[in-house]
């Protein structure tokens, strides 16, 4: 559907946008493919992280500009999200011609500050949506099992996810969740899966080959073995371990494949693991890669693997 105008966006987006991971590459593809059509965007986001050309960002002042941000739950994170929270009043009169016309929010911090944000201004909500908030504390162990706040969390959770007016889910698994966990109505979510702009993330034969033969070449890559491309978050969660034991696994075989593990964070404790596996010699560890480069990294794998469990 074509609309007539174009519209005011104010996205809230709870981390340290922008960083070469995660949530941040679908945050800034689906705000650069709305700004690139003509709407008005403005993203309400923490003092970290990287600015985007073309991409209007609101960062809390009286806060150190470069001071990074964690992967994960974090006290700090809390306290900036009272400050962000504070912010939304000012954030929504950065627009030209008035209130902003939707709040797309991400991360249950996000859909929390634009429901309230929301209906103080009548305005719609979408949440994008991209697994439990209480699981991913617990992934990243900010929370025990055991802990008391757990069950008062996940009952916050589904509160959130019950307020706004439409949610993109980031798979059909997430979509699942929503319906049969949060009892959300299925008419108002929809799935958005995650993907790649194909005009940017091209075939191996579709990138310049000189430029492919030296990163090859400054990797040491191995001409004579398959290579399997990982690009992510480092993490158990992320099945990081199960594909170094994948590689000791695969060691015997007579052409073994070669891994290019691309990501952050805990890169040196991975390293020291693929060492007391035996699988040194299989294995490449890049940590981060930016954006813009990860194009070309991902061209020099003859198989890609998403080990999360």
């Amino acid at each position: 559907m074509q609309l007539k105008r174009s519209l005011r966006i104010l996205a809230i987006a709870p981390t340290g946008f922008y960083a070469d991971y995660g949530c941040h590459v679908r945050i800034r593809g689906q705000m650069a493919a709305l700004a690139e059509r003509g709407h008005c965007v403005r993203i309400l986001t923490y003092p970290s992280g990287r600015d985007v050309d073309g991409l209007a960002m609101i960062r809390p002042p009286l806060w150190p500009r470069g001071k990074t941000m964690p992967v994960g739950s974090s006290r700090r994170k809390l306290l900036l999200d009272v400050l962000l929270g504070a912010l939304l009043p000012a954030a929504a009169l950065r627009f030209p011609g008035g209130r902003p016309d939707v709040i797309h929010a991400y991360l249950h911090e996000g859909a929390l500050l634009g429901t309230l944000l929301g209906r103080a201004l009548r305005v719609p909500v979408v949440f994008d949506y991209q697994g439990s908030l209480t699981e991913e504390m617990l992934d990243h162990r900010f929370l025990r099992l055991n802990s008391p706040l757990v069950p008062v969390l996940r009952a916050l959770e589904r509160w959130i996810d019950r307020q706004p007016q439409a949610i993109l889910a980031s798979s059909v698994q997430a979509t699942r969740q929503l319906v049969k966990g949060s009892a959300v109505l299925p008419s108002r979510v929809s799935t958005l899966s995650d993907s790649v702009d194909p005009a940017i993330f091209r075939s191996r034969t579709e990138q310049p080959a000189a430029e492919l033969a030296a990163l090859r070449t400054r990797l040491r890559l191995p001409a004579d073995r398959p290579v399997v491309v990982y690009l992510g978050l480092l993490a158990p969660y992320q099945g990081t371990e199960l594909l170094l034991h994948a590689l000791k696994l695969l060691a015997a075989h007579d052409r073994p494949p070669y891994c290019l593990i691309m990501g952050f964070p805990d890169v040196d404790h991975y390293r020291n693991l693929a060492a007391s596996l035996g699988v040194t010699q299989n294995v490449t560890f890049t940590g981060a890669v930016p954006y813009e480069d990860a194009p070309l990294y991902l061209a020099l794998g003859d198989a890609a693997v998403a080990p999360k469990v």
